[in-house]
């Protein structure tokens, strides 16, 4: 019962924050977006309330790290940094596969050779998806698993703890709406974010986000090491980011890909070996002999 309570306690903290957040957001967002139309910016007013939503939880990270009970930066554990390799380099030969199955080999060999693309081009691409990788997992994983998770875990239990933040994770990435919303929209949008499901995000896309949430959290646990779930981010990030291109002249859109059933097999399969693993690390650390 009192671990129920902790949980309960950690899920409305968590819901409250983010309503703050959104309430913020729906104040500071028009300010922003009229701004940006002074200096001659023009941007979709849903896109600029995402924005300012996800510098609002950035900001509210002091008290995620108060609640998850880190007391300083190495609580995440920074080590085992072969083995985060390797699973860079298997992050991004599964998301590879997963294009592959969705584009057609054949497809994707065509479009590959038909594209036009100097290699200064090429190499700004590809230095613009490492950095793009490297920097959206290192946030997100900071975040989502070092941060909410270990929270989440700490009150509810490692499984409950892990597909919750997991979900949590995959709702966050598939809240822009696609309306063309005015500036004073705000708190309608506000209140849309929190009642409605998002549009263009479909059951099986959300279904997906949040396998991949439990893999990455569940190689967090097996590690003890932020370093695994940013490492097989990256390779998904930075495939994805590299291979744009081509997704954008076979008229297959990332999003469809995220969605497809596919991707759930090769998912699911990440997903068993995640939790097998972990399973199997904590075997072993149970077997160990306790230090006198």
């Amino acid at each position: 019962m009192e671990k129920f309570k902790i949980f309960l306690a950690a899920v409305v903290r968590i819901f409250l924050l983010y309503v703050f957040v959104l309430l913020v957001s729906a104040i500071v967002a028009p300010i922003v977006s009229i701004l940006l139309q002074k200096f001659g910016f023009s941007f979709a007013f849903g896109k600029v309330f995402d924005r300012v939503r996800y510098v609002g939880l950035a900001l509210m990270l002091p008290l995620l790290w108060r609640w998850a009970g880190v007391k300083r930066w190495h609580d995440f554990g920074w080590g085992r940094l072969q083995v985060a390799v390797i699973l860079m380099i298997l992050g991004a030969l599964s998301t590879f596969i997963i294009i592959l199955l969705n584009i057609g080999l054949m497809s994707f060999f065509h479009l590959f050779s038909t594209l036009q693309i100097d290699s200064l081009s090429l190499a700004k691409l590809v230095l613009k998806a490492i950095t793009i990788g490297f920097v959206v997992s290192l946030i997100e994983e900071f975040v989502f698993r070092g941060l909410l998770q270990k929270m989440l875990v700490k009150s509810s239990g490692v499984i409950i703890g892990i597909f919750l933040s997991a979900i949590i994770f995959a709702w966050l990435h598939g809240r822009a709406f696609s309306l063309d919303l005015t500036p004073s929209d705000g708190f309608t949008l506000a209140v849309r974010y929190l009642s409605e499901w998002p549009d263009k995000f479909p059951a099986m896309m959300f279904l997906n986000l949040s396998i991949l949430g439990a893999i990455l959290g569940f190689l967090y646990v097996c590690s003890g090491s932020l370093l695994w779930p940013i490492a097989f981010h990256t390779g998904i990030v930075f495939i994805a980011a590299t291979l744009s291109p081509i997704l954008k002249s076979s008229g297959v859109s990332l999003p469809q890909i995220i969605a497809d059933y596919r991707t759930s097999i090769v998912l699911f399969a990440w997903l068993i070996f995640a939790a097998v693993a972990t399973a199997m690390s904590a075997s072993l650390e149970k077997k160990k002999p306790a230090k006198s």
